[in-house]
């Protein structure tokens, strides 16, 4: 009789699976929850924290954050129940994830630290799950704006994926990196760390990290007032992004044009590529680049002269700014609604 149960709780968790690959969600759901229910009954505490660990997976998806990271809960307990340390960090680390995406830092930062302290109790640590930690330290920190604090997680992050050997990873910690240092000015150095992740990418043919690494190179000759190279870096993000219908790369590469643009002079076309990125940025709910777009496009309307409208944008960019407790951000708009205040 038990083998029985067993194959059909691996039967429903496998329908589960199917049904959430083909975006069946609430098929998916059932599925997972009488799996889990069979597998606890069962007393296979690793394979009901797998269903769970999976629900909470389809609620993510969802958008039901508050019911994935309750879902992720119970999973990180029946994980620890089965003796599974490594399942309930990577439990630890999603629910890191969802309370940063909703702005509840110290949660995050929680979450992280209990994912680092399980893997780090693994026999010689766990490489790659303590670089996967302290990446997202490093996003949390620069979030917070304690850039320094950031740089040196990013540093840490880059350590340990070259240890695990896993050249996507690194790659992404020195595009991560790469955006430290070109906020604070340093601009050779950014540029290599950017040059040195698009080569990766290019190597492993990740497509997307290479539409991301052409736009950081084009923020940076953006900052520098390199204008020609910059637009060139930007253009090609662009013409990347469309045939992998990666729209957020494309949104990337609209709003660097757009900035292009308005330092040119050319305030239309700088209002065109802006109001497309928002649009692009809007439709994958995206708040950190609708903040960014709406940020530029008050600069872009003050220099139209439409004071009203630059300050109605810009206060945009502010709450955007401060629902996700991104601090640099912040500092940013509140000099250019100063500045708007001032003409």
């Amino acid at each position: 009789m038990a083998t029985q149960d067993h194959v059909l709780a691996e039967k429903r968790l496998q329908e589960g699976i199917a049904a959430y690959n083909d975006g069946k969600m609430e098929i998916a759901a059932e599925a997972l929850i009488e799996a889990e229910k069979l597998f606890r009954e069962l007393g296979d505490l690793k394979r009901a924290g797998d269903c769970r660990s999976l629900l909470a997976d389809v609620q993510r998806e969802n958008n039901l954050i508050e019911q994935s990271i309750t879902s992720y809960q119970r999973a990180m307990k029946l994980y620890q129940e089965a003796g599974r340390p490594l399942n309930e960090a990577q439990a630890a680390l999603a629910i890191g994830h969802l309370e940063r995406q909703q702005s509840h830092l110290d949660r995050a930062q929680e979450a992280y630290e209990r994912a680092r302290e399980l893997y780090s109790s693994e026999k010689g640590n766990n490489a790659q799950g303590l670089g996967n930690v302290v990446l997202a330290l490093g996003h949390l920190e620069l979030q917070r704006g304690n850039i320094d604090r950031a740089t040196v997680l990013y540093q840490e992050a880059i350590s340990y994926f070259s240890n695990a050997q896993d050249s996507i990873n690194e790659a992404d910690s020195r595009q991560s990196l790469a955006d430290i240092l070109r906020l604070a000015r340093r601009f050779d150095e950014a540029a290599e760390a950017y040059r040195q992740a698009l080569e990766v990418y290019q190597e492993k043919r990740d497509v997307y990290g290479v539409v991301d690494a052409l736009s950081g190179l084009g923020r940076i000759y953006l900052d520098q007032r390199r204008l020609e190279e910059s637009a060139d870096y930007f253009g090609d993000a662009v013409e990347r992004s469309r045939p992998i219908e990666y729209e957020l790369g494309e949104a990337d590469g609209n709003l660097g044009l757009s900035e292009v643009a308005e330092l040119r002079g050319q305030v239309d076309q700088a209002l065109t590529g802006a109001q497309l990125a928002l649009q692009r940025y809007t439709d994958k709910r995206n708040a950190l680049g609708t903040a960014h777009t709406n940020r530029v496009l008050g600069e872009i309307n003050m220099r139209r002269g439409q004071l009203s409208y630059a300050n109605s944008t810009m206060e945009s960019a502010l709450r955007a700014y401060k629902a996700i407790a991104y601090r640099i951000g912040q500092a940013e708009t509140t000099a250019g609604l100063g500045d708007i205040q001032r003409r």
